[in-house]
């Protein structure tokens, strides 16, 4: 589990390598990619199914508007991460592989 209880990097980053994963678009949060993404960064999954909503707003690709206010930190990894997909799943496996560990 990640540190503290609020929105890291690192947990922007993996719910953005899910959402790409999953062809750009949310799921909901009883599907079990999203309750183990959650309980592996020590969120809730509807936390998650909302974070991939605010990804849908800054993805000018997806025609759905997504969830309005997306925070600035949110839109950051997304503008670092959008354009280069192996560079996001090389850093959510990294991320992923630290949370294994501790």
């Amino acid at each position: 589990m990640l540190p503290g209880s609020g929105w890291t990097r690192e947990r922007e980053i993996l719910v953005l390598e899910l959402y790409f994963k999953n062809g750009r678009r949310p799921l909901s949060a009883n599907r079990p990619e999203v309750k183990s993404l959650a309980d592996a960064a020590g969120l809730k999954p509807s936390a998650v199914t909302m974070r991939m909503a605010n990804f849908v707003a800054c993805d000018p690709d997806n025609p759905n508007k997504g969830l309005s206010g997306v925070a600035k930190p949110t839109r950051a990894v997304w503008d670092e991460f959008a354009h280069d997909e192996p560079r996001l799943r090389r850093a959510a496996n990294e991320i992923a592989k630290k949370m294994r560990t501790r």
